[in-house]
This record gives structure tokens, sequence and C-alpha cells, in this order.
């Protein structure tokens, strides 16, 4: 019988209850998540396998494939970040050696060639310049030149604020025997998104955003076309990843498995939720308050002297704004009075916006007018105070 730890525990009598303040997430994600929401996450974990767990998927699935205006039978859930999403996309789709085209307007574009680079993917990059978007010409021609056998896009890139156009660009993929497989991770829920009508055939999008949840679940919706393929491919996916395994499991194809792995059952019931919170308020009514409620942002900014990193407002995400800090300010500074006065959390600029810019995000259930001039408010304030501070340390110099 054991006496005697070789290790002791030094940590026990000084640790404390984890009791965490409330924040405003007003940044790129995650965001604050509705008192239904969060009600519904904080239940008994639920036993997997078990008909309680496959009802919620059951209609979890239905509930997004409406959401993403997608017939797909292969819309699914996974248990990761949108980042797991991607690499579940390429790893299920693409094998080593084989070359696809990825658009890259900013950090999350760069973030699936890096994926795509690990695992042996050839991938060809092309960039508009920062800050603006593709035309479907360039697109196209880069299709034509490089005859890849997926073109992959961002929707929304987060780190620069812009929103890329993709009506009619899976007609262009399918011309030249391309698929497309798109990024909307920031943009489900805030902006329009015809998965069927605009010919995408992989479709990777996550929880924390506007989809209105916490993070730990990527969304995939793959076309009859894209299943197609999986099915065809000479190597396996790694075993987390593997999406005709998954499917069994959310009985896309009326083929259910017991188990794969253990899904985070309160995380699933509360994502359901914001998924029903969505379709409640309406998909057209969600996308135009987003819409409406991010030009207010806009002209808040302006009206305090700052300027807003895409110019072309046709161009502007509805979720995710990248502003420019004045020269006088210095990030550091300016997040510090906003978090230590009001527990308001925004986020730094990253990729072509990192140093110069912070990131602003009115999305999911922050989305609301009241909100909006709140933060609008301590942002002024916290401009003036940096700005002060800046001009008091430069006398004392």
């Amino acid at each position: 019988m054991h006496s005697k730890l070789d290790i002791t525990d030094e940590f026990y009598s000084k640790k404390r209850p984890y009791s965490p303040s409330s924040k405003l997430l007003v940044g790129a994600g995650p965001c604050n998540c509705s008192p239904r929401v969060m009600y519904t996450y904080s239940h008994e974990p639920v036993i997997i396998p078990g008909d309680e767990v496959y009802n919620i998927m059951e209609e979890f699935r239905e509930m997004l494939k409406f959401a993403l205006q997608t017939r797909n039978q292969a819309t699914l859930a996974i248990q990761n970040s949108g980042t797991g999403g991607l690499e579940a996309a390429l790893t299920n789709m693409v094998d080593p050696g084989e070359k696809i085209v990825v658009g890259v307007m900013g950090f999350w574009g760069q973030r699936i060639v890096e994926i795509a680079r690990t695992r042996n993917i050839d991938v060809v990059v092309v960039s508009p310049q920062y800050g603006q978007v593709f035309t479907l010409e360039e697109l196209e021609q880069a299709v034509i030149k490089h005859k890849p056998v997926l073109l992959f896009v961002t929707h929304g890139e987060s780190s620069t604020g812009a929103v890329q156009p993709l009506e009619g660009l899976g007609d262009i993929c399918h011309k030249y025997n391309c698929m497309l497989a798109v990024d909307a991770v920031i943009t489900f829920g805030a902006i329009p998104l015809y998965v069927d009508r605009w010919g995408i055939d992989v479709l990777v999008t996550s929880t924390q955003k506007a989809a209105r949840s916490f993070p730990g679940l990527a969304y995939l919706s793959f076309s009859p076309e894209a299943v197609e393929r999986i099915k065809t491919r000479k190597t396996v996916p790694p075993f987390y990843f593997n999406v005709l395994e998954l499917s069994k499991m959310w009985n896309c194809f009326d083929e259910r498995i017991m188990y794969y792995y253990t899904y985070n059952s309160n995380l699933l019931a509360a994502a359901k939720e914001g998924i029903a919170e969505i379709i409640e308020e309406g998909l057209l009514e969600t996308w135009q308050k987003h819409e409406k409620l991010n030009k207010r942002l806009w002209d808040g900014l302006v009206k305090l002297g700052l300027k807003i990193y895409v110019k072309n407002l046709e161009h502007r995400l509805h979720a995710v704004t990248a502003v420019e800090l004045p020269p006088t300010v210095s990030f550091a500074a300016f997040n510090e009075y906003l978090v230590e006065r009001y527990q308001i959390y925004i986020s730094v600029g990253i990729g072509p916006t990192a140093v110069t810019h912070f990131r602003i995000g009115m999305m999911g259930y922050n989305a609301r007018a009241d909100m909006v001039d709140y933060v609008l408010d301590k942002i002024g304030e916290a401009l003036k105070y940096c700005q002060q501070e800046k001009l008091r340390a430069i006398k004392l110099g």
C-alpha cells in the first residue's frame, strides 16, 4: 500500500475557484452568448451514445442545412475549431501531390496555405492587394492557368475586414473541372451565404462568431460531387477528421453508427440554440441587421476621426472591422484602458493589420444598436485618454 507521494502539492492550498468577471467580447471572436445559449450549456452532460444526443444531432443537422441554404446531406459538425474545419476539408478532399489554388486576402487565407503544405499538397497562392478582394475574372484566370482540383477562398477575411463576392464563382470552377471550397467562419450568420445557389462544394464555418455559441465545433457541408471525390481519394484522411465516418454518426445517409468519438453534448445543444436564434429571427432579417449595425459602427468610427482599413464600402465585412490607430496611440495603452475600466475586449490586428490596427466585431448576440453606441462611446473615451497621456509624457520628457 502506497502511503507517500513523490511530489507534494504546493498549489492546492493557494488555488482559488475560477470566478471570471463579466466581459464584453467585441473583437474578432469569440463573442458573447445569449442567456438562452448560456443556460443550455450549463446542464449536465449527456451520455454518448444515446438517443438524447442523437435527437439533438438530427434536429441540429436540419437546422444547419437551412441556415446554410443547402440540401447537402453531408452537412455536420466536428468537434474542433474553425482551423480544424479547414484541415478536415483539405485532408478529405485533396491527396498529397495534387494541386490547389488558394486565394489569400490576409491571415486566414495564409492559414489555409500552411495547412495544405503540411499535407504535401501542391499549393498555388494568388493574392489581390491587401484590403481589396478578387474579381471573378482574376480567380478564373488562376483556375485556367494552374488547373487545380480545388479552389479555396476565404469569404470573410477577419484580419482585414474584407468580404469576397462569391456569386458565380462556383460556376466558373465547375466549368474547368475544379471544385470550390469556402472558409465562411466569420460570415456565417452575419452576411448572405447560399451554399447551393453559389455552387460551393465544400463549406467550412464554426460556432463562436455570428453563429452565437461557444468555440469548439466546426460546421462542414459537402456537395454530392464533393462526397464522391472523398470516396475515390487515394489516401485516407486522419482518423479524427474522417468525414465519411463522422457522417455516419450524424446519420447523413441513413446509415448511423453508434459512436465515433465523444462529442460535448452541452456544446452541441448550445450551438443548436444559437442556430435556432438565427432561424427564429429570420435569415434575411439577421443579415439585414448586421449590415445596418455595422454601417452604424463605421459612421461612428469615422466621426471619431478613425480610418477603416477596407476603403470600398461594398467590400467591407458586416461582422469585423479593422481600424487604424492614430500614430499617437499605442494598442497596448488603448486596449488596457478598455479592459481595465470597462471589461471591453477588442482584438489586435493580425497579418496585414498587425501593430497598426485594432479589430472590432459587432456580430451575433452583440449585434445591437445600444451595444454599437456604447462601444463607440468608450472607444472615443479611450482614444482621448491615450492621446492626453501621450502629450503629458512629451511635456514631461
